[in-house]
């Protein structure tokens, strides 16, 4: 189906202002364009917004300890016409298994591509899954039927528009159904927080224990080497759509959700203007309420991208305040009193078509979707005429610099320093920008997106739109105090979410030659005077880590050969204690040996300051040290004879 021809007049679209449909597309005004409220920002920050939220799940104040690696079984392989689905199994807790279904668009991801991945939550359905993925036993009995199940298969529109779309039963539906006769929702629902009481005493069943099964999906999901950790999304309708915001709300790896019919905000004004009002509610369980909890969902939604799409004929809509009148209120909270999230790509839709997910209302949730994870096109599956890479390597994302490369200004290459920075996301950098990370150094300088010296500042890196602080900018300001007399040159080259084999020279993405290239260009101007390497999460799985050892040995010494230094200083950073991979110690000790072993290399332990909220990623203060680190143990290095 052809979701961009579909006209938004035909089901009588009513929309709000931050998007206006014409004809057959929308276009859509960012949070950050919009005037600032008068609100200060607030000092709660997302922390104790999330643990009161866990509380009210039942999680209590200390999350849920996890003791087991990610565990994924394929069941079954089905190649249908336009894409792959798999069946699968996984544990979501002691003793207990989930289903869902993985569907993959053909052709099959090549080595080494990565596709965006959308979470697809079921509505209110026995059959759970098979709801989002058009299966049913028998044919639709009658047209209003058979429309109804199109506007609730949004995991097979979705993966024939190239997403990989994952389909997960709920607790007490499809096959994690404690009774096979019972026919009523809801007795199945009773059924299933029965055996929670003893399984996990205190937690909800409808909001606490599906954000967990949906995390425990997500644990072995990022680790499938064709999805991309970067561009995550969710969508659902009715009760999917609670399971949508939740798990947006919960998880940061989760970057952009929507949201249909479901998702209920009743609305409290005291809330995003009077921070001690806030709290107060954070602190009294006892007035929580699912509900007015949506208001503490969307604060959570800050700093990322959430479609909101609602219907004036909802019967679900019991006429008290919602996001119709609060609207202008949480637009300009989110970009004033929770600006230090980041910026918050907020969109609302509003249709009058009653509990329902008309095709309207889906075609702007694809095509938003298309313009979040912009590197896939939504069209039909049978229109696709060729594979689509969602990544670039980190020099493709860069113009190619026609004329000679040019010193910063009054900058004599001899005193021009440079620094070649090669690795995945941690060096690349995933940490939130702050203004420090803004504030430029008069003799630290970065080669750029257009191949041309700036001043460095975060982002250095261009390998994906969320890009953030990582250790480089930190490493050069401590470098550039240490050398009064010298200008410091950053090479970014490193590239999220990359295996050392796609570094090896020779290797299909060309990731080795790339970084050669750019670091071959600065050197018209400079002196190579380093290498920074920080890399090994996305090896510390499965047999990796066995033929990491010989690979990373390579690697160092063709970077040496290629850019005409063998001993030119190299600082290999090591990984967070946070990771979960259960063999990201055998990377961690091989990256301690190879550093002991190979001439004018040393190695630097991660920072402890902690992760971004996924377990994967420093957040900007572990970063920031990290640099500061690496820049002691490189001079160090270069002091010696």
């Amino acid at each position: 189906m052809n979701w961009k021809g579909i006209k938004t007049q035909a089901v009588g679209l009513c929309i709000a202002s931050l998007m206006a449909f014409a004809g057959n597309g929308y276009a859509q005004t960012p949070i950050a364009q919009t005037s600032a409220a008068k609100n200060q920002s607030f000092t709660i920050n997302r922390d104790e917004i999330r643990r009161s939220l866990f509380g009210y799940f039942g999680w209590g104040e200390t999350y849920p300890a996890i003791t087991a690696e990610p565990q994924m079984e394929v069941l079954e392989k089905v190649e249908e016409s336009d894409h792959f689905r798999w069946h699968v199994r996984y544990q979501v807790d002691k003793d207990e298994l989930s289903y869902a279904y993985l569907l993959i668009p053909k052709p099959f991801p090549a080595t080494g591509q990565r596709l965006p991945l959308i979470l697809c939550p079921h509505p209110t359905a026995l059959i759970g899954k098979d709801r989002v993925v058009g299966r049913y036993a028998e044919p639709a009995p009658n047209a209003d039927e058979a429309a109804k199940r199109e506007a609730r298969q949004y995991a097979l529109d979705l993966v024939r528009a190239g997403y990989i779309a994952f389909a997960p039963d709920r607790a007490a539906y499809g096959q994690r159904r404690l009774s096979q006769t019972e026919n009523d929702v809801r007795k199945q629902m009773a059924l299933y927080q029965e055996q929670l009481k003893t399984q996990r005493p205190g937690w909800r069943l409808t909001a606490g224990k599906n954000v967990w099964d949906l995390q425990r999906a997500l644990d072995f999901l990022v680790k499938l080497e064709f999805v991309d950790t970067e561009r995550i999304g969710t969508i659902g309708h009715s009760l999917g759509a609670w399971d949508s915001l939740m798990i947006l709300a919960a998880d940061d790896r989760v970057k952009a959700a929507v949201v249909n019919s479901g998702g209920t905000l009743r609305f409290r004004p005291d809330l995003w203007e009077n921070e001690q009002a806030l709290r107060d509610y954070l602190g009294d369980p006892k007035q929580q309420q699912l509900n007015v909890n949506a208001n503490l969902m969307f604060m959570l939604a800050a700093g990322r991208s959430l479609f909101y799409i609602w219907s004036t004929e909802d019967a679900y809509d019991r006429g008290g305040p919602n996001l119709v009148e609060g609207f202008r209120t949480i637009k300009n909270a989110l970009k004033t009193n929770f600006k230090a999230e980041g910026k918050t790509d907020l969109s609302f839709m509003l249709h009058s078509n009653g509990h329902d997910f008309p095709p309207a209302a889906r075609a702007a949730a694809y095509n938003w979707f298309k313009d979040k994870f912009s590197a896939v096109p939504v069209k039909a599956a049978a229109a696709q005429t060729k594979e689509e890479e969602p990544e670039v390597s980190q020099s493709q994302a860069f113009a190619t610099n026609t004329e000679p490369l040019q010193a910063p200004p009054g900058v004599k290459k001899d005193n021009f320093h440079l620094y070649l920075l090669v690795g995945q996301s941690n060096m690349a950098g995933r940490g939130k920008v702050e203004e420090v990370d803004k504030a430029t150094h008069p003799r630290v300088f970065s080669l750029g997106k257009e191949s041309t010296w700036v001043p460095a500042q975060e982002p250095l890196h261009f390998d994906i739109k969320s890009r953030g602080v990582g250790p480089g900018l930190s490493f050069g300001k401590a470098m550039a105090d240490a050398n009064p007399n010298a200008t410091i040159g950053l090479i970014p080259a490193a590239v999220g979410g990359t295996l050392i084999e796609w570094w090896q020279p020779g290797a299909e993405r060309h990731l080795f030659e790339d970084a050669v290239k750019r670091a071959k260009l600065a050197q018209t101007t400079g002196v190579l005077k380093g290498i920074l390497w920080q890399q090994g999460e996305s090896d510390s799985y499965g047999d990796r880590p066995g033929h990491y050892r010989e690979r990373l040995l390579n690697l160092l010494g063709a970077f040496r050969r290629e850019l005409g230094d063998p001993n030119v200083p190299i600082i290999i950073g090591g990984l967070g204690d946070f990771l979960k991979a259960t063999k990201y110690k055998e990377v961690e000790t091989i990256l301690k040996t190879v550093a002991g072993e190979v001439p004018h290399t040393a190695f630097v332990p991660a920072s402890k300051l902690g992760h971004i909220g996924d377990n994967l990623h420093f957040n900007s203060e572990a970063a920031r040290e990290n640099g500061q680190m690496m820049a002691t143990a490189m001079q160090a290095l270069q002091a010696k004879p």
